[in-house]
């Protein structure tokens, strides 16, 4: 027997009410590691898109190459003596595929060793970002970098985008699609 109208309506809303219900949840904890990062004098003021040629074509390969990358800004911040705080999310889109956002802290005098990582580490040369390029919006093509503004309001817009990031995504991620860190 055919569904009808009004139980494709009832099931369209209660899975539209389960991915709103997981947004919210992700929206709160996003904005809880970013206030507590504030806090702890560790404000995230970096945006970065991580996808291919970056990163690889198979999900799991790519999310240990950058899970490789976390932890060599883990021990780099170590050897320098300061704290490192990030919070990443992925997602899998139609044209650009398995991809990875991340926000973090860094601290802007030193913004040169950042992206000498960055280029050693994944072998790309960054382009410079435009002053017109739109916050928060990344082309998901290789990788995107961007300072963040440090203020409650851009935090706000961060913890929203990044939690719309994932219901946004017909195909979901098989692994881990969020990860936080705070190394003091």
């Amino acid at each position: 027997m055919p569904y009808s109208c009004n139980q494709t309506n009832l099931i369209t809303t209660k899975k539209w009410s389960r991915i709103k219900a997981k947004e919210n949840r992700l929206k709160a904890t996003i904005s809880s590691h970013l206030t507590k990062s504030l806090n702890q004098d560790l404000p995230h003021n970096q945006f970065i898109t991580f996808a291919k040629p970056a990163l690889p074509i198979l999900e799991a390969s790519a999310l240990l190459r950058f899970q490789q990358f976390c932890r060599k800004l883990r021990d780099q911040a170590k050897a320098l003596g300061r704290g490192l705080s990030y919070l990443w999310m992925s997602g899998i889109g139609a044209r650009q595929g398995y991809h990875i956002h991340m926000t973090l802290y860094w601290p802007s005098r030193d913004k040169v060793r950042l992206e000498h990582t960055i280029n050693r580490f994944w072998q790309v040369s960054l382009r410079p970002v435009l002053p017109d390029a739109a916050p928060l919006r990344s082309n998901c093509s290789s990788v995107f970098w961007k300072p963040l503004i440090i203020e409650e309001q851009s935090y706000e817009n961060t913890a929203l985008y990044l939690s719309a990031h994932v219901s946004k995504h017909v195909t979901q991620p098989l692994g881990r699609p969020v990860g936080k860190s705070i190394l003091q």
